[in-house]
């Protein structure tokens, strides 16, 4: 994929940043799909570029110091992108966390797009640094996705939050095993957001669950709560293909801004990447994979190879 086709795509979400921010933001994403790794040097050291390598890493540097660039405006943006794409009645968003070693939490919102989970939002977070509480910040991310749509839009979010219920005592206290409650427009978390509440104790599951949702009912609940592994296998893509917990950077705001770079590759892949459906065959002898997986398969695979692939296609 050439550095225009990542150049025009990055302008195309990001029409407001400053050209040398969307040039640094395109040349990392190029970076890490050639090395699939979140790291400085990593990034630095897949860029096309005729410059030393340590001129390379203080261009990434300086783009992970710089204050201007707002992480919301990406999320917004990409926000837009999907609810353009998608024609389904629902718009399901997903929200989880997941650990990088000792450094940091990542909170990351997610959308369903062709089976997969891609990511909306990226931030890193230590506990010690949350001034008042996690709902808090959950509703801020919430706030910067909601904000970016347009009113039709926002009746079409589906939101998904799942938590055990081993802080709520007092509303998991009756419950049993098997047991399964739905209360409706309940005043929940610090900003007392309108929501239903699936209280739900699945006969395979140590502890009962608690499911803040926009759903009407608790069946439409339970379908879409299968929604949530795929916010799961979202982060165990983006540490396994890009090395996620390689990043050595300590300031939340540096891997949070470091994050902007899987989060924008994941959506080239999906977007921008085009191969035929023979493809398939020529690589999952070890497996079934991803779209994703393939589409950086085909980015990686020889020029000769994809020639010939695509003449196959051709000719039936």
């Amino acid at each position: 994929m050439s550095q225009q086709h990542l150049f025009r795509f990055v302008t195309d979400l990001l029409p407001d940043w400053r050209k040398t921010r969307r040039r640094v933001l395109a040349l990392g994403v190029e970076g890490l799909l050639t090395r699939r790794r979140l790291t400085l040097t990593g990034i630095a050291r897949g860029m096309e570029s005729h410059c030393r390598i340590i001129h390379r890493v203080k261009r990434i540097w300086r783009f992970l110091n710089n204050p201007a660039v707002d992480p919301r405006q990406a999320v917004a943006a990409l926000a837009k992108e999907t609810f353009a794409r998608r024609t389904e009645s629902w718009v399901p968003i997903i929200f989880d966390e997941s650990g990088l070693k000792d450094r940091a939490m990542l909170f990351g919102a997610g959308t369903w797009y062709r089976g997969r989970a891609l990511p909306l939002a990226l931030y890193a977070y230590r506990h010690a640094g949350i001034k008042k509480s996690l709902w808090a910040y959950r509703e801020g991310l919430l706030s910067v996705i909601w904000q970016a749509l347009s009113e039709p839009q926002r009746g079409r979010v589906l939101l998904q939050m799942a938590h055990q219920t081993h802080r709520l005592e007092e509303l998991a206290a009756d419950l049993n095993c098997g047991d399964c409650y739905f209360l409706e427009d309940v005043r929940y978390g610090p900003a007392k957001a309108k929501l239903n509440l699936l209280l739900w104790w699945r006969a395979d599951q140590p502890e009962p669950w608690l499911i803040a949702t926009t759903l009407p009912t608790a069946a439409q609940a339970k379908q879409y709560y299968r929604l949530r592994m795929g916010i799961e296998e979202m982060f165990k893509y983006l540490k396994g293909t890009f090395a996620l917990e390689s990043c050595q950077c300590q300031s939340t705001d540096r891997i949070t801004r470091l994050a902007l770079f899987a989060l924008v590759s994941t959506w080239v892949l999906a977007l921008l990447v085009r191969y035929p459906e023979q493809w398939v065959r020529f690589v999952t002898a070890r497996g079934a994979l991803s779209f994703l997986s393939l589409a950086l398969e085909w980015l990686e695979a020889p020029p000769d190879v994809r020639q010939l692939v695509r003449e196959e296609a051709r000719s039936g």
